[in-house]
């Protein structure tokens, strides 16, 4: 399965203390933060079901965070028009 994203980001992505838990009540996020500036490369690294997925998974809205507190350019994402 391919996945096209694009998103235009003018300013940032801002996590701030996200958290996530799965269905069967697994917590796999506990308050991160993370600020990613626009044109900015990251990396993000761990071991094997340390969350580094489901960063991705949650920014692209496949789950919903516990609290909303993921921004693009001082947007929540929750307001922002995603189409697949």
């Amino acid at each position: 399965m391919c996945i096209y994203l694009l998103i235009v980001i003018s300013k940032e992505v801002v996590f701030k203390n996200v958290s996530f838990v799965y269905q069967d009540k697994q917590g796999i996020i506990e308050n991160l933060s993370l600020h990613i500036s626009a044109g900015k490369t990251i990396a993000i690294v761990g071991s094997t079901g340390s969350g580094k997925s489901t960063l991705v998974k949650l920014l692209l809205r496949f789950y919903e965070v516990r609290s909303r507190n993921i921004t693009v350019d001082d947007i929540e994402l929750q307001k922002l028009n995603i189409s697949y």
